[in-house]
């Protein structure tokens, strides 16, 4: 930043001109940033950086020559505390890149107008999406210095005599979610044994390359869930963009149901749908985990759950690309542990053993 301005100081990486002029125009009346810089290609991005350090760079996903990857590892290696947001297409190329990118370092991404758009209508969504953004990624938290944080480790009292163990497991997430989930993915156990839905706020286009992408990495199956789907037993079901997901108790089955009920905290899927419907069906026995994201999706569903008997853990600030969604729910004091992302894994498959009958726990656990 800045020191004479207090302005984030922005390079934009692309190599169409008409592009780098529209994400200059939208963050033109922005008072926090200052474009300093509009280049073409990789190779120019990194001989820039080398003159004049910048905080963030917005990096086109696919250019000729040094494309948005290769430039993205050589950003993070030279300069690892400058942020850089991914450019991308709504192509299934152009989002598995980009989760390729979200894995190798970049903080986020947001997505280019469909080429229909005319320029202001452009310049608007490119404006509203990115301006969130680099606020968040200036602050890191949405909650301001003065907020009451829970105390990473520190457990709340469990409520009841006994716990009953997890019968589905939901997971609200979105900034900097889809590598996040790629470390929660890759530390489950094979042996688990409960269900666990993610609601990953993403472009329709974007979720089936994040399913196939965290299936190689998990030893459990990955999916999409689809409407009136049984959930059960180990395996991750991704909620689809544009519909809420929550679950319904049908006998001894649990079952995904799809609802295109209006916006949660301008969010379709919403954490707070999934959580509000895992502590309705499933009472004590619903567990939820809040993970790195701008807003506060996931608050009121983690009361829920709390109010059922459930437990909620939730993403520490230092391992969140942004401690909005997790930092609310500690400012509430809903969390039970707040933790590492590489702990998460095991705070999950935790809840799944107490689900286990005592006799057949050592035989997973080994």
């Amino acid at each position: 930043m800045s020191a004479e301005t207090g302005q984030l100081r922005i390079a934009v990486v692309d190599d169409s001109a008409v592009t780098r002029m529209l994400v200059a125009e939208a963050l033109r009346d922005a008072t926090a940033v200052s474009v300093v810089a509009s280049l073409s290609d990789g190779e120019e991005a990194v001989a820039f950086l080398e003159r004049e350090p910048v905080d963030v760079v917005v990096l086109d996903v696919e250019m000729p020559g040094m494309g948005g990857i290769e430039a993205l590892r050589q950003i993070k290696k030279a300069w690892p505390t400058t942020s850089v947001v991914m450019l991308s297409g709504l192509s299934r190329r152009k989002a598995a890149l980009t989760l390729e990118a979200l894995a190798t370092g970049a903080s986020d991404f947001v997505t280019k107008p469909s080429r229909s758009a005319n320029w202001e209508d452009a310049r608007r969504q490119l404006q509203e999406a990115l301006l969130p953004r680099l606020s968040a990624l200036e602050s890191k938290t949405e909650l301001g210095p003065t907020a009451p944080l829970a105390i990473r480790g520190k457990k709340r009292s469990r409520r009841g005599p006994s716990r009953s163990g997890a019968a589905a497991v939901g997971i609200a997430v979105s900034t900097g979610g889809p590598a996040a989930l790629e470390v929660v993915a890759a530390g489950l156990p094979s042996w688990l044994s409960v269900p666990i839905l993610v609601v990953q706020h993403i472009p329709e286009a974007f979720v089936v390359p994040l399913a196939e992408r965290l299936a190689r990495s998990c030893l459990l199956p990955v999916r999409v869930a689809t409407d009136g789907e049984a959930v059960s037993g180990g395996g991750i079901w991704l909620a689809q963009p544009g519909r809420h997901l929550r679950v319904a108790r049908l006998g001894d089955q649990v079952v995904a149901i799809m609802d295109d009920s209006e916006p949660r905290n301008h969010c379709r899927p919403s954490g707070d749908v999934l959580f509000e419907s895992l502590a309705s069906e499933l009472g004590a026995s619903s567990y939820g985990v809040v993970l790195t994201g701008m807003g506060r999706d996931g608050v009121s569903g983690a009361r829920a759950i709390v109010a059922a008997g459930g437990e909620v853990v939730i993403q520490d600030r230092e391992t969140s690309v942004v401690w909005g969604m997790p930092g609310a729910v500690a400012a509430e004091g809903l969390a039970s542990e707040v933790l590492p992302i590489s702990q998460v894994p095991a705070a999950i498959a935790r809840w799944s053993l107490e689900a286990v009958p005592a006799s057949n726990r050592a035989a997973l656990e080994g």
